[in-house]
């Protein structure tokens, strides 16, 4: 139920015909346009390109004359090669300049197409240079080529104005009315195709995918109208065959699952609880007073053993209160629990745990800190706090000894569900495909001999579990492992402890 909530809240995508003239339509004219505008554009550059090499051919070749006349001040002879420039076609005009960018003599129009500075430069550096120019509504190519002696000096620059030929300007018409077309093609094929649709496609549709939402939302009882065309009448048929199928099949499937869920539960909970109670009552009967007994004789030779040996007596001590944690694990790995749950800030749970851990995190030299969103805003969780924190504890503690000289990240965060989520990652070298499936196994640890029982998951899984929640392992995204608790909404828990509260009266 809750699934075809979710899908029916979703945002509505793109509709059919508004689909098809974006993926053929639009991309058909716009390939249509694209090779128009690349042809046009090839075209225009072409001209182009035979306009400027037309002015280049054109100044070099009056360039040698009027350089022999400018060497040797024959005004006339300048004048002379000048005018044969208008012998060519669509010439605007020819202008001879001093090298400092000061005009002599000229002829036509378009004498200020160039900068003075332009000019010099031309003659500085002995180079050649050309522009595009708009004088007014006319346009034409401007090239400037510097004039020299016999000696190569050079003695003055020659401009040359030639007007675009008629092509040019019929090739930007065309352009345009390409443009005009274009638009109006794409727009009369979108309105047929929006006409269309509407009303030999849209309609069917409509009634079919107002079905589909009621259905979504949780009637299942909705089926489809045989409407429209029969591609559309066999669609719907189809649609409600499967709804009768699905509702039989999922009534059918529901009940096993149910019932094999309930079943396996139950067996491997009963099982995992009766031979980890006896293995807890024979560990504390057994190992219980002798390590009392010991404990106790250990405290009285403390004070007739030389200073020089005191270590020993500690070292006694020490591990006697390791062995009698690892009993007290076991004793409650195998016990039966009443939760009692209350409000709980998460914030004060990972600062006490990190309290308790404090001895380890020094020599370690490993930092525990809060991530966001748990770092900027506290979160209340529903949990027995004593039993939660050390869940908590085990993570951390395992954490911190994976990730010597580096850092434990602790996050925390509740959905719009009300399903709580508390990660802790570490940045050690994470935990290999064979050791996933035995992590929660009692006893199984990957840890030197002397550092870990193998008791900490177990006691945290169980410790989920008893909440109602799980415990999921993963892959850091920059290495190490992240373990994440999660807890049901409130209300489930509280479900929960009513049922389990029932079942051991």
């Amino acid at each position: 139920m809750l699934r075809y909530q979710s899908l029916s809240s979703r945002r509505v995508g793109m509709k059919l015909r508004n689909r098809f003239l974006c993926i053929v339509i639009l991309p058909l004219f716009a390939s249509l346009f694209l090779f128009s505008a690349i042809s046009l554009w090839m075209l225009e550059n072409s001209a182009r390109d035979r306009l400027q090499n037309e002015v280049q051919t054109i100044t070099h070749a009056i360039r040698i004359p009027l350089s022999y006349a400018l060497e040797n001040d024959r005004s006339n002879a300048m004048q002379k090669s000048l005018s044969t420039t208008f012998e060519f076609q669509n010439i605007y005009g020819a202008y001879i300049f001093a090298p400092d960018g000061s005009h002599l003599t000229g002829i036509g129009m378009g004498k200020n197409a160039f900068e003075p500075d332009t000019i010099r430069r031309v003659a500085e550096h002995y180079e050649e240079f050309g522009q595009h120019v708009s004088e007014g509504s006319l346009n034409f190519y401007a090239y400037l080529a510097p004039l020299t002696n016999q000696r190569g000096q050079v003695i003055g620059v020659l401009q040359v104005n030639r007007v675009e030929s008629p092509l040019d300007s019929y090739i930007n018409m065309i352009t345009l009315v390409a443009l005009f077309i274009f638009v109006a093609g794409i727009s009369w094929v979108i309105f047929i195709v929006w006409w269309g649709f509407k009303h030999h496609i849209d309609n069917p549709l409509k009634h079919l995918h107002h079905t589909m939402r009621r259905v979504a939302t949780g009637d299942r009882r909705q089926r489809a109208s045989l409407l429209g065309a029969t591609e559309f009448r066999e669609l719907a048929t189809v649609f409600n065959q499967m709804m009768e199928s699905i509702d039989e099949r999922d009534r059918e499937v529901l009940d096993r699952q149910q019932k094999e869920i309930e079943l396996e539960r139950e067996l491997r909970q009963s099982r995992k609880l009766a031979e980890i109670g006896i293995l807890a009552a024979g560990v504390a009967h057994e190992l219980g007073s002798p390590l009392t007994v010991i404990k106790g004789q250990a405290r009285r030779l403390a004070p007739q053993v030389p200073p020089d040996q005191q270590f020993r007596v500690a070292r006694i001590h020490s591990e006697v209160d390791r062995m009698t944690g690892i009993i007290r694990e076991l004793i409650n790995l195998g016990r039966q629990h009443q939760l009692n749950r209350r409000p709980t800030s998460l914030q004060a749970l990972v600062t006490d745990a990190c309290k308790l851990l404090e001895g380890l995190v020094a020599e370690r030299a490993t930092e525990v800190c809060l991530a966001p969103p748990l770092r900027d805003k506290d979160i209340e969780i529903h949990v027995d706090r004593e039993r939660f924190q050390q869940a908590l504890i085990n993570l951390i503690k395992n954490a911190v000894q994976a990730s010597p000289n580096e850092r434990v990240t602790i996050n925390g965060e509740i959905d719009t569900g009300g399903t709580a989520r508390i990660s802790v990652s570490d940045s050690g070298d994470g935990i290999g495909e064979i050791d996933h499936a035995q992590l929660f196994t009692p006893f199984y640890t990957t840890k030197p001999v002397g550092q870990g029982s193998g008791l900490g998951l177990s006691v945290t899984h169980r410790t989920l579990e008893d909440h109602g929640g799980r415990v999921e392992v993963s892959d850091g995204d920059h290495g190490g492992a992240v373990f994440t608790l999660v807890l049901p909404p409130s209300h489930e828990e509280d479900r929960d402890d009513v049922d389990d509260t029932t079942g051991r009266g």
